[in-house]
């Protein structure tokens, strides 16, 4: 008779196996996704937006960019420690959010889950990962809404030629009249999500009380505002124009933008949505040929940072797989 400590030791490995191949399978999966993304573009044609890389401001916003990453994933970790009382190491989450934001690039915006099931799956399980993934993607989804919503200037609302003259006309009323609704649906979005898992107190979770949640959503502020003041600097260093946008458009357009990218469901990492955005939202101060390279400029920028992230990605795995191996031949 087969003894079944044998067998169950034996299925826990083939499994750890199959846990391997699937990440290693999406690792380079990754890599690719990324490549394909910086050798398809059109911008490297384009001498302007290749110059935007030499400018102080591009690498500000590629530091303003990696750090809006790290801010991201350490608010990722601060949901999970809140609603299921596991606290990640810094090693776990920042290659957690590495292999979760590389994803962006896969179809489907099935990658932002996939690398953090990659990584966090034997702390969390599939269900939890999946449903903290959820309440990131409403948190930044809700926060860019707000911060676009607050600080979009009355000039560029009146371009809108798509919306209502009663709307253009009240915006100073509507404006924190959408704002507070973003918060309530946020809120609310989180009370529906709780109804759902509410078996899942039972496991050493909590739900957080309304002050967290306010709280969450406010600090998903900071990185669309980290961002949009580098995005600021960017298109002053550029622009041709002598008139210029404001510091808070930009910000506005910017939060916007990533909006509209992530609701792009099948565009990855809101390839053409978010420069549609940007150009449209930057015509008028300059012209929409102008205002399309600076978003390309903007794109080749994220490009570059998120090279940054994937090798990172490729580095910690490796460093991971070498450690695995010193202690099991030391075992």
């Amino acid at each position: 008779m087969d003894d079944p400590f044998t067998e169950a030791t034996a299925l826990k490995r083939r499994w750890a196996v199959l846990a391997r191949a699937i990440r290693a399978g999406y690792v380079i999966a990754v890599v690719v996704a990324v490549a394909w993304a910086i050798i398809s573009t059109d911008f490297l044609a384009q001498g302007q937006v290749l110059a935007s890389l030499m400018r102080p401001a591009g690498w500000a916003f590629i530091a303003a960019w990696c750090v809006m990453v790290v801010m991201l994933g350490w608010l990722w970790r601060l949901w999970v420690e809140w609603r299921y009382g596991v606290t990640l190491r810094a090693a776990e989450w920042l290659h957690a959010q590495a292999m979760a934001w590389s994803g962006r690039y896969l179809p489907g915006k099935l990658g932002l889950m996939l690398g953090k099931l990659a990584v966090a799956r034997d702390r969390l399980g599939w269900r939890k990962v999946g449903r903290s993934v959820l309440v990131e993607q409403m948190a930044f989804v809700a926060a860019g809404i707000f911060t676009a919503v607050l600080l979009m200037p009355s000039y560029l609302v009146e371009g809108f030629d798509e919306l209502p003259r009663w709307v253009v006309s009240g915006w100073p009323i509507f404006r924190p009249l959408i704002a507070a609704g973003t918060v309530c649906a946020f809120i609310l979005g989180l009370r529906v999500l709780d109804g759902i898992t509410t078996g899942e107190t039972d496991e050493g979770g909590a739900h957080p009380g309304l002050g967290r949640r306010v709280v969450l959503l406010g600090l998903y502020v900071a990185p669309h505002v980290l961002v949009g003041i580098a995005f600021y600097a960017l298109v002053l260093a550029t622009s041709s124009g002598t008139v210029t946008p404001s510091i808070a458009h930009c910000i506005a357009i910017l939060a916007l933008a990533h909006v509209a990218g992530i609701l792009a469901i099948f565009a990855p990492a809101g390839l053409g949505v978010r420069e549609l955005v940007l150009a449209a939202g930057l015509s008028p101060f300059m012209g929409f040929q102008e205002s399309l390279l600076i978003a390309a400029a903007l794109r080749m920028l994220t490009l570059v940072a998120d090279s940054f992230v994937a090798g990172s990605i490729a580095i910690t795995w490796a460093a991971a797989k070498r450690d695995g191996s010193s202690n099991k031949d030391s075992a």
